[in-house]
């Protein structure tokens, strides 16, 4: 497993694969060596954590851990790509009922608000041929 922490010898290799050694672009903007470690350590932990993601841990009960992954086995998947899935569908139908009881509440507003009515009638409706 290789380290990430600045001044370890991944972050060394690193920076000098990425061209920020001698006459590399970051020295030639004055940048000192102790600051490009640090550079690329905080670009490589944001784009480790934007591409994959905080890691989690959830306990399962014994049946339900056998369940999921006969339901993993069965797509040919692994257990944690299943509860990605299952977690990533949850989460978005969460979104929607969220933005589905706002335009409900916007809506109900709208009904019973003589101002939201004016600007209805005022936006007026789109028509089909209006492009």
């Amino acid at each position: 497993m290789h380290s990430s922490a600045p001044g370890s010898g991944w972050v060394r290799r690193s920076f000098a694969i990425g061209g920020a050694g001698k006459g590399g672009f970051f020295r030639r903007v004055g940048l000192s060596r102790q600051l490009i470690r640090r550079y690329i350590h905080v670009v490589l932990t944001y784009v480790t954590r934007f591409l994959m993601g905080a890691p989690i841990s959830i306990r399962l009960d014994g049946d339900v851990r056998d369940e999921l992954e006969a339901e993993a086995r069965s797509r040919g998947i692994g257990l944690a790509t299943l509860l990605r899935e299952i977690a990533t569908a949850a989460a978005r139908e969460v979104k929607r009922t969220r933005i589905r009881r706002a335009s409900a509440a916007v809506a109900a507003h709208v009904a019973t608000s003589a101002e939201g009515q004016a600007f209805y009638d005022e936006w007026g409706t789109p028509h089909a041929d209006a492009g």
